[in-house]
């Protein structure tokens, strides 16, 4: 975690990928109906809260 604190770009880059690969999970699951496509979109959905977790995080009163 150190090295990632240290180079905010690559936290960055590494966010938006993330970020860009949950979406493309929600975006294919909704093509097909079954379960397989509703937990791969719940999966995409998990990582985007992650995600925004991690951007409040800072934010967070104490």
């Amino acid at each position: 975690m150190k090295f990632l604190s240290e180079n905010k770009w690559i936290s960055k880059l590494l966010a938006a990928v993330v970020f860009l690969f949950c979406l493309w999970l929600i975006i294919t699951g909704q093509k097909v109906i079954g379960i397989a496509s509703l937990l791969k979109m719940l999966v995409g959905l998990c990582g985007l809260l992650v995600l925004l977790y991690c951007y409040n995080k800072p934010y967070q009163g104490k």
